[in-house]
């Protein structure tokens, strides 16, 4: 595992409001994690994002993504494209089960590298409530002995 910076934007529109975009830069840890055959990547969750305190990890297959939380907000949501998966997402007021429907999953690897993520995905409770539409991009980059001082 290697010190990392990744830059996530999150596009939100709800069903019923606005759309709401948040971006933020953080320092995580990363690499290839040869047993588990995937790019994992580790950051904290900050305020910024309503989840401070939670860890998010992200297991970075050749053709789906896993997310993962843990603390106060667990939960673990795979995505593969055109395939309903469904989650848990457990908050301190308690469990709601949903569903997550994957409509892009586009992966940039670069000399064996994860470069960045880009997701585009609705979330659905039950089957015939729709949450809302999601874009999720994450972009990587080694973080350098410069910016560890």
């Amino acid at each position: 595992m290697r010190d990392l910076w990744i830059r996530v934007v999150s596009l939100q529109k709800q069903e019923g409001a606005d759309p709401e975009t948040m971006e933020f830069f953080t320092k995580a840890r990363g690499g290839f994690i040869k047993e588990a055959g995937c790019f994992r990547i580790f950051y904290q969750e900050n305020q910024m994002t309503g989840m401070a305190g939670v860890l998010t990890r992200l297991d970075i297959f050749l053709d789906y993504v896993e997310l993962h939380r843990s603390g106060e907000v667990r939960q673990k949501t795979k995505f593969v494209l055109g395939k309903p998966e469904n989650f848990e997402y457990t908050i301190p007021q308690g469990t709601i089960l949903l569903g997550v429907k994957t409509q892009k999953i586009e992966i940039l690897r670069e000399e064996g590298q994860v470069r960045s993520v880009d997701l585009k995905y609705e979330i659905w409770q039950g089957e015939r409530e729709k949450l809302g539409d999601y874009h999720l991009t994450i972009s990587i980059q080694e973080a350098q002995e410069k910016d560890e001082k």
